[in-house]
């Protein structure tokens, strides 16, 4: 479901199988706030992970989930890829050597969240595992008026020096921002992409999407203590939410107004906007 624009394939970034992009259920166009974070991902790299290790009924009778969650679809089993995504917005994928777990967050607070826990619960209980690394990512976007160039001009005229190397060629110029960020004890990799956002029967709408990666290496670890220092960066992960809030709401902020966009809970459980090129 997802083509969008985002160019970041290395590390543990998890731009593969990410079917949600959640929006609230009244939206308003509007540069001159801070961003929603829309997206939280875990990425762990097991060297002896296979998706056979991912079904509904082992996650449920071990404890990894709660006994009540549903699917909203029907699994998707084959040799590479396991993938099943639950009603609450929580998707898990199992692929040789990784897995992913996937949460649209939508209008959920912090606090609320599944995937910090069940990530831990997933991990321990595959505690004989291989690991070698996990990669924490967020991904948000801010919108702008439906058919308008407003995300284009953002790019190519707040974040870019405006010159004649714009106009080459017979189309508008494409780009994207690729930034790292070192902190104390990691460092982001953001990516600034003009993206489109399809909602359920309705227009595509124009957004600037932000999509942050912190990377772990866990091999060069001792192998006794990687478990315990995977769970430890897992339990950190709103410390990583914070660093990504912090850089993204220093971007400029421009004042782009329009009508509200209105997308019903009923909505939000179906058909699940996806950004598309």
């Amino acid at each position: 479901m997802l083509a969008g624009r985002s160019a970041r394939l290395h590390g543990f970034a998890y731009l593969h199988y990410l079917p949600f992009i959640a929006i609230s259920p009244t939206h308003t166009f509007m540069m001159n706030k801070t961003i929603d974070i829309q997206e939280l991902a875990f990425v762990v790299a097991a060297k002896n992970y296979e998706p056979s290790l991912l079904n509904p009924g082992f996650l449920k009778y071990s404890g990894i989930i709660p006994s009540d969650w549903e699917l909203s679809r029907q699994p998707v089993f084959n040799d590479r890829v396991a993938q099943i995504v639950f009603n609450n917005g929580v998707n898990i994928v199992g692929e040789p050597n990784r897995f992913m777990l996937i949460e649209a967050m939508g209008t959920k607070s912090e606090e609320t969240l599944d995937s910090p826990q069940v990530s831990q619960r997933y991990i321990q209980t595959l505690s004989n595992l291989d690991y070698q690394g996990v990669g924490i990512n967020f991904r948000g976007y801010i919108p702008f008026a439906a058919n308008s160039s407003d995300a284009h001009e953002y790019l190519f005229k707040h974040l870019f020096s405006e010159g004649s190397w714009q106009t080459c060629g017979t189309a508008p110029v494409q780009a994207g921002l690729n930034l790292v960020y070192t902190f104390e004890n990691s460092q982001l990799n953001l990516s600034v992409n003009e993206a489109k956002l399809q909602l359920p029967e309705q227009e595509q709408v124009p957004v600037i999407l932000f999509s942050g990666n912190f990377d772990y290496a866990l091999s060069d670890i001792a192998e006794s203590d990687r478990l315990g220092r995977l769970q430890e960066i897992i339990g950190n992960w709103q410390t990583d939410l914070n660093s990504f809030k912090q850089v993204v709401n220093q971007f400029p902020q421009i004042d782009v107004k329009e009508e509200p966009l209105n997308v019903d809970e009923e909505a939000m459980s179906g058909a699940i906007p996806a950004l598309v090129d």
